[in-house]
């Protein structure tokens, strides 16, 4: 078939790592959202399959596999954009009452498994998140009595998801982080609760957690 060129080993490993970013950069944000893997690896899937029937079909094989790979980052960005629309339009519905700020005659009784986060005057951007059954005054007390530092409540919630499912602290680090956001180590090199992170942001990452979780 005259004009049909296969692969060279360099477009290959080039095709490759394109898929890989692709994989790695848009299908892990793409997909926080329940169920959407499916439609998002379904896409991604007929893209390159369309792709390898053309390829079949006697076309050039580099042309083709270019533009299902455009194709399906074309799509990645749309639907991303639809879910990310739909989220804040979620989040504004809902911010008001989700983790209200702090106050201690309102908080959760001791037993009730929560999250709950903080801060400490003179420490703009790090906030602790962390895990208690105890009253989160009394954890946060327990935890700052042998230093001079004043923390700063910001809000609890029990450790539920919206879906009745439970989590904990655990779940809830692995998500900031993967979605971007600085996670402090300690000095032999381990993992805090603490993380570089503005309160807004905090609290819209964590309502997000909430209603895929």
């Amino acid at each position: 078939m005259a004009g049909k060129r296969h692969l060279t080993k360099v477009e290959s490993e080039a095709l490759a790592a394109a898929v890989a970013f692709l994989l790695k950069g848009y299908i892990s944000p793409l997909c926080w959202k329940n169920g959407s893997l499916y439609y998002v690896l379904a896409a991604y899937a007929i893209c390159f399959m369309a792709g390898a029937a053309l390829v079949l079909a006697g076309f050039s094989a580099m042309p083709v596999a270019i533009l299902a790979l455009a194709v399906a980052i074309g799509f990645a960005f749309y639907y991303y954009s639809l879910e990310q629309k739909e989220f804040e339009q979620l989040y504004q519905a809902w911010q008001a009452r989700f983790a209200p700020p702090y106050q201690s005659r309102f908080a959760l009784a001791a037993g009730r498994n929560k999250i709950y986060a903080y801060t400490i005057y003179g420490k703009q951007g790090l906030i602790k998140l962390g895990q208690t059954q105890q009253r989160t005054e009394d954890r946060i007390t327990a935890q700052l009595r042998t230093a001079d530092i004043r923390p700063e409540i910001l809000w609890e919630i029990e450790a539920v998801s919206q879906s009745g499912r439970p989590f904990d602290d655990h779940a809830l680090h692995r998500f900031l982080a993967r979605n971007g956001y600085q996670r402090i180590k300690a000095a032999n090199g381990r993992n805090t609760e603490w993380f570089q992170i503005g309160r807004e942001e905090l609290h819209k990452a964590v309502y997000k957690f909430y209603v895929t979780h």
